[in-house]
């Protein structure tokens, strides 16, 4: 299966004139710049449009460009994992196919879309130009009756890439097997071929043709999913990844770990994270630490809502959400200077404060603890 798969996608490219190269490491297949002298970031020297497009813009012209082309549009629910083996966070919109997977829902047999909001922790240590650990992957999907619709698949997305601006002969498209790990979720453990779409240096999406097993039957299914904030920044060219990300006050510019951990903290407030939600919740406190030593931009904060919402039916409203992350920011940081103080635990009436703005928490500790101001300021520089 694998094997056929791969000759079908070499046999589609090749009839539409893209060339072949292959060393130890890799198949590539181009039409006008040869792997081996395409660098990280080429892309910002192509041509681009004068005016650029917002995020939304790139959302809604592939949500409607799908629709016309006969996917039926489903809204993200969630972008927690429901099953045991799934990750703690949606990563890829075919997440949604789960069910599926498990038996418990019926296959789609019909062509979907659907924008999910995605958080992959594992992106969080090394965030910076072109990476962030929450973003907006934008995915087709459908169990495959026949393998040639996957080909038409790919061949829809190459005309909607031409359609948003990009000359289709600038990429590089990887041919490769989907990695696999035994003991991961069922999306982890199956079998599969991904066509990696890579521009100018960077992977903008992939083309995803999966086979999971569903009761001892190979379920094959197409999953094709392009990362929105990279394929906007991929169009537009600026200079600073960041201009995509939203609002950018001075310390965005060179701080993308805050405005990843910002907007990231907005989606988990917005998806309805709860502190009963321990292993979730302590991803949310790790996010918490990324904005610990800054002042919030609540511009920036009502903008990743009404940005996130467009996509994730809100569980919170805004003043619910604020008040959530606000909260859980304040004990955060009056938990770790009780620490250095010296508390060797937190009382009860400690605990009635901790939620506390700085200055009111601070204040509590002078007037009933007698802590000396000098102190705490030292303690808190």
């Amino acid at each position: 299966m694998i094997e056929e798969t791969k000759e079908e996608i070499r046999k589609y490219l090749s009839s539409n004139q893209w060339k072949r190269y292959s060393d130890s490491k890799r198949e590539v297949f181009y039409k006008k710049r040869h792997p081996s002298n395409v660098r990280q970031f080429d892309f910002l020297r192509y041509s681009k449009r004068n005016i650029p497009y917002a995020p939304i813009e790139v959302a809604d012209r592939t949500k409607d460009f799908m629709i016309k082309s006969g996917f039926d549009e489903i809204k993200a629910e969630t972008i927690f994992g429901k099953y045991p083996d799934d990750p703690l966070f949606f990563t890829s919109g075919v997440q949604n196919l789960t069910s599926w997977i498990h038996g418990e829902d019926n296959p789609y047999d019909y062509p979907i879309y659907i924008a999910q909001p995605v958080i992959r922790t594992n992106f969080r240590d090394n965030v910076g130009k072109g990476k962030v650990s929450s973003f907006v992957n934008l995915s087709t999907l459908k169990h495959l009756l026949e393998s040639s619709e996957h080909i038409g698949f790919i061949d829809l997305w190459m005309q909607h890439l031409s359609g948003l601006g990009f000359f289709v002969s600038d990429f590089n498209l990887e041919l490769k097997e989907k990695d696999r790990n035994n003991e991961g979720s069922i999306w982890d453990k199956s079998e599969g071929v991904h066509l990696k779409f890579k521009y100018g240096g960077m992977e903008l999406g992939s083309a995803g043709a999966i086979y999971p097993t569903i009761n001892s039957v190979s379920a094959p299914l197409s999953d094709i999913g392009f990362g929105l904030e990279r394929l906007v920044w991929a169009i537009n060219k600026t200079d600073d990844f960041s201009d995509v990300l939203g609002p950018k006050p001075s310390s965005f510019s060179n701080n993308y770990a805050f405005a990843d951990s910002l907007r990231t903290l907005t989606l988990l407030g917005i998806g309805g994270l709860s502190r009963e939600d321990k292993d979730r919740f302590r991803q949310f406190r790790i996010y918490l630490g990324g904005i610990e030593k800054d002042s919030l931009d609540m511009i920036a904060i009502r903008y990743y809502y009404s940005f996130w919402s467009r996509f994730l039916k809100p569980k919170r409203s805004f003043e619910e959400m604020s008040y959530f992350v606000f909260t859980e920011l304040n004990r955060l940081r009056n938990q770790r200077l009780i620490k250095k103080i010296g508390f060797d635990k937190i009382t009860r009436d400690i605990n009635e404060y901790i939620t506390e703005d700085s200055d009111s928490f601070i204040n509590y500790l002078t007037t009933k603890h007698g802590i000396k101001i000098e102190l705490i300021k030292n303690l808190s520089k």
